[in-house]
């Protein structure tokens, strides 16, 4: 089951199983809120398994450092083409994909507090051995080492790799950071070729394939 948890610029998800996983950890002041409702959920942070990071920006990986140190055992995993961002706390250059982008940029550029993941992939891994039918898979272009979870029950957690709009959060859109929109456009048709049907991002959403098609560029589908 997956559980979205709203933080102050971001959303985090709860996989809720026998082993659950975190897949992101909002702004470096969203701490307490992330702990409570954690512990809502009936999860302590050391009850969890494993901690994804969809990618390096400072709303999705600030609270990872103060979680590592209440639950100092749980392994953290991000794609390697973001670890070096990770290891010294801040975003890399961020590429503004419309008007709004280009107004929100200067108040964007936020440090953190550095860590190192124990776990860096850069190919698609599976998540058989957390009780989990789904694969992390890359899926670059908000930034290179973007990456996904994708169930196979058709629900998908991407990150920023589509955002809900602006003014109707449960329909798909572009993020208005897009580092490469070529690259976005093939992840987008990676995931959807994988199965996804219910897509879970970092803001907004989530929203159905449906959305997906009727709202965004159909070079990601051909």
């Amino acid at each position: 089951m997956i559980v979205k948890i709203p933080l102050s610029l971001s959303n985090a998800y709860l996989i809720k199983g026998k082993h659950p996983i975190l897949i992101d950890t909002g702004s470096p002041n969203d701490a307490q809120r992330l702990e409570k409702a954690l512990y809502q959920l009936d999860v302590a942070p050391s009850d969890l398994a494993l901690i994804i990071h969809t990618h390096a920006h400072f709303d999705h990986c600030g609270t990872t450092n103060y979680l590592k140190k209440v639950a100092s055992k749980v392994p953290t995993l991000a794609h390697a083409a973001d670890t070096d961002f990770l290891k010294k706390g801040y975003n890399q250059n961020i590429r503004p994909s419309c008007l709004l982008g280009y107004i929100a940029k200067p108040f964007l550029s936020r440090r953190y507090t550095p860590f190192t993941p124990d776990i860096v992939i850069d190919a698609p891994i599976n998540l058989d051995a957390f009780g989990y039918e789904a694969m992390v898979v890359p899926t670059p272009g908000h930034t290179e080492g973007s990456i996904s979870v994708v169930f196979k029950n058709g629900d998908a957690v991407v990150g920023d790799l589509m955002a809900g709009n602006i003014f109707a959060p449960q329909k798909a859109d572009y993020h208005v950071f897009i580092d490469d929109k070529n690259e976005n456009n093939r992840s987008i048709k990676r995931v959807v070729e994988l199965g996804a049907k219910q897509f879970f991002v970092g803001h907004g959403g989530p929203f159905p394939i449906s959305s997906v098609f009727k709202r965004l560029d159909k070079k990601c589908f051909l």
